[in-house]
């Protein structure tokens, strides 16, 4: 996510810096120059505003949908937790039951 926002970032700046330099360079008066870049900056603006609203509401349903999954993973998980636990429990009594055999088997060898 950081490696996409450092590239976006990189191209909007270097969108810029090409704009303004073709502006700056072209063979006009002052103020027509200063016009363009005003008009330029405004739609730049513009555009930068919507996608940084489109980045956001992204962002957002990347987020709610992160937070599905890991609710998700949490209840798969709850639910597996439970079911070992219920094995593990049969286990030990069966094991205990061995034993309890195998403690009366001896007595009645002795």
């Amino acid at each position: 996510m950081k490696d996409l926002s450092k590239i976006g970032l990189a191209l909007l700046a270097g969108a810029v810096a090409g704009a303004v330099a073709g502006i700056l360079l072209a063979p006009q008066e002052g103020a027509e120059t200063r016009k363009k870049l005003a008009r330029k900056a405004k739609k730049m603006e513009g555009q930068l505003k919507d996608k940084a609203k489109e980045f956001g509401e992204k962002a957002k349903e990347f987020s709610e949908k992160a937070a599905e999954k890991a609710k998700d993973f949490s209840e798969m998980a709850s639910e597996k937790a439970k079911e070992f636990k219920g094995k593990a429990e049969g286990f030990m009594s069966k094991a205990n039951d061995v034993k309890n055999d195998a403690i009366k088997t001896a007595e009645g060898y002795l």
